[in-house]
């Protein structure tokens, strides 16, 4: 009858006797006017399904189950056609989906889900086993968790010093800079943030540079238009006193002494000018010494002698002009006294890195108050002439660490000392 009222619709009619198959009906004609009916019955057999059944763990056991509780198959092929109840407690199979119960003193789990013509599929598991697996499933679970884990911080680690290096980098490109290496330059750090400052660094370092050399240039210039003008300074101011000089013996001797002093002056000036060069070897400086002291000796005669002391090893380096004529010509005007002879020392030495004028004579020296004086006029960059003037020019063409020094004592004589670094 199942059948018949199913219309149509394929319809589950039971195990056979034997509990090895069961059937499947459909009614194939179901007009009210047709006397005949045909049905398809479809009859499987379990040992089909059974292999469907089978079980992972030996102590499972898997029960298709119809809806009178008989079992359709089993994982166990002996089970089949018995009733369910045989295997577990009679339960309510609609209203749970998991049952816990003993049976041969173990405890066991069925899982229970619905099939297809009100079937269950039950799956019955020791419960010692099930939580042995869970535990299992749950130590490899944490493990890859842990795994994982580690593998990530030790990412994060990996890219955290990654990133720490390259602000490193920065950082330590702004302390080269903050210590005056603004030609340092950061290597190519990537399209990234990082990579932006980086490259923004390498512009700031080119303008840095751009400036500094603009400032420099103009440094550099001017420093060289003051002391063109103190060497303009110097130049007349010596003239007008080899005029005087040459004007004298014009008047006192007449032309012959008076031609060799215009000779001696050609002389000075032939080295001095330069073709209008500010440096000169200082060979050529104590040769332009030496044309002025033969212009001076023409006036004062034997009241005036000179001795030099000049290590050999100088001759060759670099020096501004007119450095040591100033520094005689003020002893002799300054330092000597009526009818007594003055004596000039001058040396030249190398001491370290520094090359020393030093002009010594043993004139009446100079008072301690007007020796201060003297001293902090010289620190000062006004115009003048001699002493400020050679101080000026080595300032300006050394630096404040170079400069002139002096030491006198009244009555025993005064010592002018200029020092400027070598240069070859």
């Amino acid at each position: 009858m199942l059948t018949f009222d199913a219309i149509g619709e394929t319809v589950f009619c039971g195990t056979s006797g034997d509990g090895k198959a069961f059937h499947m009906n459909r009614l194939m004609n179901f007009y009210p006017q047709g006397g005949m009916k045909g049905v398809l019955s479809l009859q499987i057999e379990n040992q089909q399904i059974q292999p469907l059944l089978e079980t992972i763990n030996s102590t499972d056991e898997i029960y298709l189950v119809d809806q009178k509780g008989y079992i359709l198959a089993a994982s166990e092929p002996e089970m089949a056609g018995l009733p369910i109840r045989t295997r577990m407690p009679e339960e309510d199979l609609e209203q749970k989906a998991q049952i816990e119960f003993e049976r041969d003193g173990i405890s066991k789990i069925g899982n229970i889900q619905s099939g297809v013509f009100g079937t269950k599929i039950l799956v019955i598991s020791d419960k010692e086993t099930v939580l042995k697996d869970a535990k299992a499933v749950s130590r490899r679970m944490l493990f890859l968790i842990l795994c994982s884990a580690a593998m990530v911080f030790l990412c994060i680690i990996c890219y955290t010093r990654w990133i720490s290096m390259r602000v490193q980098k920065v950082v330590y490109a702004a302390k080269r800079m903050g210590q005056g290496e603004f030609d340092y330059r950061l290597e190519n750090m990537g399209e990234d943030e990082i990579g932006q400052i980086g490259l923004a660094f390498n512009q700031l370092s080119d303008q840095i540079q751009e400036l500094i050399r603009e400032n420099y240039e103009k440094k550099i210039r001017i420093q060289t238009s003051e002391l063109n003008l103190l060497q303009e300074q110097i130049n007349p101011h010596f003239l007008y006193n080899a005029l005087a000089v040459i004007s004298a013996l014009a008047m006192r001797e007449g032309g012959k002494q008076t031609m060799q002093a215009v000779k001696n002056l050609s002389s000075f000036y032939r080295i001095s000018l330069n073709k209008g060069k500010q440096v000169l070897s200082i060979q050529e400086e104590v040769e332009l010494l030496q044309s002025y002291l033969k212009i001076q000796q023409m006036r004062f005669r034997d009241s005036v002698q000179v001795e030099y002391e000049i290590a050999r090893e100088v001759l060759t380096y670099r020096t501004i002009k007119l450095l040591l004529q100033p520094l005689v010509e003020n002893a002799i005007h300054h330092a000597r006294k009526e009818e007594e002879v003055l004596h000039i020392a001058v040396r030249i030495q190398k001491e370290e890195r520094d090359v020393v004028f030093q002009v010594t004579d043993d004139g009446c020296g100079i008072e301690a108050e007007k020796l201060i004086k003297l001293r902090s006029s010289l620190r000062r960059l006004e115009e003048g002439y001699g002493l400020r003037n050679v101080a000026n020019r080595v300032r300006l063409a050394y630096g404040e660490d170079y400069g002139v020094r002096i030491e006198s004592q009244e009555g025993y004589g005064t010592t002018v000392s200029v020092r400027i670094p070598v240069n070859e």
